[in-house]
């Protein structure tokens, strides 16, 4: 009887370390800068924590051990050109953080902010819709993130 319990705890113990392995692998640190990854639709991401301020058209993540891909804003029914004003500001601990710009129908993606960083910005848009993205793999910070509609376009959070 000792024995079968002995044997239990040794395979209990195994699978436990086999799952936190498989977890850690599952996020990989070269998916921030893979823009094929980024381009994927749907959102796959895990946080230890995660706090989120929401305003009209202001978002304020505080976040500690993010991994993945997640959808914070979505542009959609770009008619006809349009502009739309950022102003990101991003304090993390890694560089292995990355905020995109995602047009949803061609796949191109622009690069907003690599990790910390203050930046002002005002990008033209195509015809189409846009997703603004978060990449990330075991970083911790904060992000702030402002986005103004200039002409046409409608902006939605995502959160």
């Amino acid at each position: 009887m000792k024995q079968i319990v002995c044997i239990g705890w040794i395979v209990l113990c195994l699978l436990l370390i086999t799952s936190c392995t498989a977890y850690k692998t599952h996020y990989r640190a070269q998916f921030v800068g893979d823009d094929a990854y980024a381009a994927q639709s749907g959102d796959t991401y895990s946080y230890r924590a995660k706090n989120i301020t929401l305003e009209k058209n202001q978002v304020s993540i505080t976040f500690r051990d993010f991994y993945g891909r997640e959808t914070l804003y979505r542009v959609e029914n770009v008619h006809q050109e349009a502009s739309i004003m950022l102003e990101i500001d991003i304090s993390v601990d890694s560089s292995l953080y990355r905020l995109v710009l995602l047009n949803l129908q061609t796949h191109e993606i622009i690069t907003l902010q690599q990790g910390s960083g203050y930046a002002q910005k005002a990008i033209s848009l195509k015809m189409g819709d846009y997703a603004i993205k978060s990449l990330g793999y075991d970083v911790s910070g904060e992000v702030m993130l402002n986005i103004t509609s200039l002409n046409g376009a409608s902006v939605e959070s995502s959160l």
